[in-house]
């Protein structure tokens, strides 16, 4: 048995060796060498048709600041429309016109949109082209990329399997029991849902009295009004919104709302979003006020996130562990579930689902973890992806207590396989739009197979490099002591350095780790190697928000 251990061992540190390997070649696949001469890149040639009140917006792209763009827009038929170019700090350009025009601008350190409105029944075809003009970029070793992106799916793959298989009769005999002992008191989850029930109330008064059209506290987040459109589309043109652009169906259509963002896209999200948003998007196809039901939409999403709160912190605040980390854990997680909610993000529906899982899965309810999580996939993929150590322990639980043998008479596990199936089948048609990302919009600091679109390449690579060594010390570190945490962080690289952007609201799939049952010792490195993951992705633009990339209240 030592012999056989001292091989995985063995074989676990080539594997790591060569994922390491693989990372410094593809961070040295994409080393640029700027020249002296200025190149003209396209970044939007489209056309689409604006119909009467609609509103379409589409990204320009993240810029490093000082580069030239240029927006053209010319329409066949004209009429009076808003123009508008804007960030998430001002208004670059605003005006209503009915003739073509050509704009330039010098892009600053931000993410930059075009906006169109128009109140004409005339309103028709447009088409919008934008180019940038920058400093031309050669990468001398970008021969390295394919073979680095090899090497790092083998390596993953095998360290993975090592420590699967080395490690799995031991998995999760730290994981027994309720989330977290000793059991809390009355006393306590009183109060915690009285300050909980305080905060939704506060809450729900502000966004009464909010003014803003969209319900958000500011203009920048869209996902909620988008999501409901393409919920009434989705009535009419079926299962091609997730496979057709939302600009190309929405140039067919002619609902009475209709409101258009990352146009070039289809609907990246499962179909469970689709059914969720499906109220919403009915009443404002008949005439309900849409800042009316924007507000339902909100208040929605704050309930919810209240919800996860109170499960959460009712397992995360009795945890032993100091204080301070109690503190730091209790504003992250409320912060990113509850002021993006406030922001018309759902992702606290599909995090309640997440958290009834991981509570069957650390209670070895295995079945009924399938079920909750298949659930939860199907409002929205980040909790697959992040989740999905779990998701793999948990199968090959049900496998090993036999209980996967009677599935069909299991409703808890065949209805967590047919939601997992549906949302991979919405997945798969999406896949070729998820995949191809323009340059301009990785914005995922820690990306390690393309260059980020605003931080200069040695802060990405050391970013990249660093966020490695931690993890690999965090998983050595955790081997003899949690070996799922160990599993977990290693595969937590794969999205970190694979995905093109990490958004806020991801947040609590990645730190639903934190209630994995640990010493107290083990517990505050696990909350210190959360918070160093989390800064690192959420880090962009410019070096100081790596140290405060938690500023998201003055976001929304």
């Amino acid at each position: 048995m030592a012999d056989g251990h001292s091989l995985a061992k063995i074989f676990l540190l080539v594997a790591l060796v060569f994922f390491t390997l693989s990372i410094i070649l593809s961070v040295a696949s994409f080393f640029p060498v700027v020249t002296g001469t200025n190149q003209k890149n396209t970044v939007i040639d489209y056309s689409f048709r604006l119909s009467q009140n609609e509103v379409y917006r589409q990204g320009i792209g993240a810029f490093h600041g000082g580069e030239n763009i240029t927006v053209t827009i010319e329409c066949p038929t004209s009429f009076t429309k808003n123009f508008s170019i804007v960030n998430s700090n001002s208004t670059i350009y605003s005006n209503a016109l009915d003739q073509n025009i050509t704009y330039s601008f010098t892009a600053g350190p931000n993410y930059d949109e075009v906006v169109f409105y128009s109140k004409a029944s005339n309103a028709s075809w447009v088409h919008l082209l934008a180019t940038v003009e920058k400093p031309l970029v050669l990468y001398p070793f970008s021969w390295l990329a394919f073979s680095a992106k090899i090497m790092f799916l083998l390596s993953v793959g095998a360290t993975l399997f090592i420590l699967l298989k080395w490690a799995y009769p031991k998995l999760t005999e730290k994981l027994d029991g309720q989330l977290s002992s000793p059991s809390t008191s009355k006393t306590f989850r009183n109060r915690l849902l009285a300050l909980l029930l305080l905060s939704l109330v506060l809450w729900l008064i502000l966004l009464s009295v909010n003014t803003n059209p969209l319900a958000t506290f500011n203009n920048w987040y869209t996902d909620h009004v988008r999501d409901s459109y393409v919920s009434s589309l989705f009535l009419k043109d079926g299962f091609s919104v997730f496979s057709q652009p939302l600009g190309t169906l929405a140039s067919q259509d002619s609902s009475h709302y209709m409101f258009v963002t990352w146009p070039e896209m289809p609907h990246l999200y499962p179909l469970g979003s689709i059914l969720l948003f499906l109220p919403f998007g009915t009443l404002l196809q008949n005439g309900l006020d849409p800042t009316l039901v924007h507000k339902l939409e909100i208040a929605l999403f704050l309930i919810f996130a209240h919800i996860c709160l109170y499960f959460f912190l009712n397992a995360f605040l009795k945890k032993n562990a100091h204080l301070f980390w109690k503190i730091v854990g209790l504003y992250i997680i409320y912060v990113s579930l509850v002021l993006y909610a406030a922001g018309g993000m759902y992702d606290s529906v599909a995090f309640l689902f997440a958290l009834l899982g991981v509570t069957m899965f650390l209670s070895e309810h295995y079945d009924y973890f399938i079920l909750f999580i298949g659930v939860s996939i199907f409002f929205k993929y980040q909790a697959g992806i992040f989740l999905l150590p779990l998701i793999i322990v948990g199968f090959m639980k049900v496998l090993e207590k036999n209980i996967f043998g009677s599935f069909i008479r299991n409703k808890a596990v065949i209805s967590g396989i047919i939601l997992l199936g549906i949302s991979g089948f919405t997945a798969y048609l999406s896949a070729p739009f998820m995949m191809q990302t323009r340059t301009e919009l990785v914005m995922n600091s820690v990306n390690a197979f393309a260059p980020h679109s605003q931080i200069p390449w040695y802060y990405q690579a050391t970013g990249i490099l660093i966020t490695l060594a931690a993890t690999v010390i965090y998983a050595a570190y955790m081997l003899n002591k949690n070996k799922f945490l160990s599993l977990s962080t290693i595969f937590l690289l794969l999205p970190s350095f694979i995905m093109p952007y990490f958004q806020y609201w991801y947040i609590p799939y990645v730190f639903i780790y934190a209630l994995i049952p640990q010493c107290k010792k083990e517990v505050e490195v696990t909350i210190l190697w959360l918070i160093f993951i989390i800064l690192m992705l959420c880090f962009s633009g410019n070096p100081l928000q790596f140290f405060s990339s938690f500023r998201i209240i003055s976001k929304i």
